[in-house]
C-alpha cells in the first residue's frame, strides 16, 4: 500500500511540475492520480494522514523536496518562488474576470461563467489572457454567444489578435444539455482534461449549474478519486444576480424564448458559421481540437494536451 501511495504522489507531482506548480499537502491529496486499478483501490480508502506519512518518508529519502509547506520534485525549489510571485497576477486577472462576468450576467440564457486553463490552475502569466468556460441554455447557443461577443467587445474586454494580455478569451461554450465532457477526452491517458475539469472555478453560477456539471462528470473520479470537491470563490471575485439584472434577463428570456427566439437563433447560427469557415484554418472539416455544434463550441486550434501528457510521462520515467 505504501509503495502504491508513494507512486501516486510522485505521479501527481510530476504532472504539476510540467506547469512549475508545487502543491500543498491538501492540494496533493485532492489531486492524487491513480496509475492503475490497484492504486485506485488504495487511494479510495487511503486517508489524508496516510498521505502525510508517505510525504514525510519521500522527503526524508530525497525523492521529493518541501519548502514553505509545498512539495515538489528534487531540484525544483524555484517553482515555489514562481507560484508565490504569481499571486498578485492571479488576483488582478480575477478582478478583470469579475468585471466581465458582471456584464455577461445580464445576457439572457447564460447559466454559468467559470474561469479555466491557466488562471484556474494558478499558473497564469502577466502576458496571459483570461480563459472562460460558458454554459448557455440549450437551444440558444448561437444567439447568446453573439450577444456575449458584442458586449465584451464594446467594453474592450474581449481578446483580439492584437489585444491579448488581461482580455477575456471566449473559446469554450457548452449548453445545459451537454454538461458531460467525456466526449472531448482524447484517450484513456488524457490527464490534462481530467485536471482541467476539476480545476474549473465558478465566477457566476446560476441555479447551481456547477453542481449539475460536477454530477455529470463523475467519471473523472475513476482516475482522480478525490476530485470534484465543492468550490466556492471568495466573495470579492464571485458574481451573483442582482434584483434588476435578474428581472431584465427574465424579461428577455420570455421575449426570446419561443418562435422569435428560434428564428433569431437560426439566423445567428448561419451568420456565425459563415464567419467561422472563413476564419478557422482548413475550413471544413475543422481541426480535431475544434468543435462546432449546437451544444458545444470549442476553439482550441492549438491543442496541447498531447504535449502536456508527453512532458508528464518524461518526468515519470526519470
Amino acid at each position: 500500500m505504501n509503495e502504491q501511495l508513494q507512486q501516486s504522489i510522485l505521479s501527481t507531482l510530476a504532472y504539476f511540475d510540467v506547469f512549475d506548480y508545487p502543491l500543498t499537502a491538501e492540494e496533493l491529496y485532492r489531486a492524487l492520480h491513480a496509475l492503475d486499478a490497484d492504486t485506485m483501490a488504495v487511494l479510495s480508502t487511503g486517508t489524508f494522514d496516510q498521505v502525510l506519512i508517505q510525504l514525510q518518508d519521500l522527503v526524508e529519502n530525497g525523492r521529493i523536496e518541501m519548502k514553505d509547506s509545498m512539495f515538489f520534485l528534487p531540484g525544483r525549489i524555484q517553482t515555489v518562488v514562481t507560484r508565490q510571485l504569481a499571486i498578485p497576477t492571479i488576483e488582478k486577472k480575477l478582478r478583470i474576470a469579475r468585471r466581465a462576468v458582471r456584464l455577461i450576467r445580464w445576457i439572457p440564457f447564460v447559466y454559468g461563467v467559470w474561469v479555466c486553463n491557466t488562471l484556474a490552475s494558478g499558473t497564469v502569466k502577466d502576458e496571459s489572457d483570461i480563459d472562460v468556460f460558458i454554459i448557455i441554455k440549450e437551444g440558444r447557443m448561437w444567439s447568446t454567444r453573439f450577444l456575449i461577443t458584442i458586449v465584451l467587445s464594446v467594453f474592450r474586454l474581449r481578446r483580439t489578435q492584437t489585444r491579448v494580455a488581461n482580455k477575456i478569451c471566449l473559446s469554450y461554450y457548452i449548453t445545459t444539455n451537454h454538461l458531460n465532457l467525456h466526449d472531448v477526452v482524447i484517450d484513456q491517458r488524457d490527464i490534462y482534461t481530467w485536471y482541467w475539469i476539476d480545476q474549473l472555478v465558478p465566477v457566476y453560477d446560476r441555479d447551481n449549474i456547477y453542481d449539475c456539471f460536477q454530477k455529470n462528470n463523475q467519471w473523472v473520479k475513476s482516475v482522480v478519486p478525490h476530485a470534484l470537491q465543492p468550490v466556492r470563490l471568495a466573495s470579492r471575485y464571485r458574481v451573483n444576480d442582482g434584483v434588476i439584472s435578474k428581472r431584465v434577463r427574465s424579461f428577455l428570456e420570455r421575449l426570446f424564448g419561443k418562435m422569435l427566439g428560434d428564428w433569431i437563433e437560426g439566423m445567428m447560427r448561419w451568420l456565425q458559421q459563415v464567419v467561422m469557415e472563413r476564419s478557422i484554418p482548413g475550413t471544413r472539416p475543422y481541426p480535431t481540437s475544434v468543435v462546432v455544434s449546437d451544444t458545444m463550441l470549442k476553439f482550441h486550434e492549438n491543442d496541447r494536451r498531447g504535449f502536456f501528457r508527453s512532458e508528464w510521462e518524461k518526468r515519470l520515467m526519470r
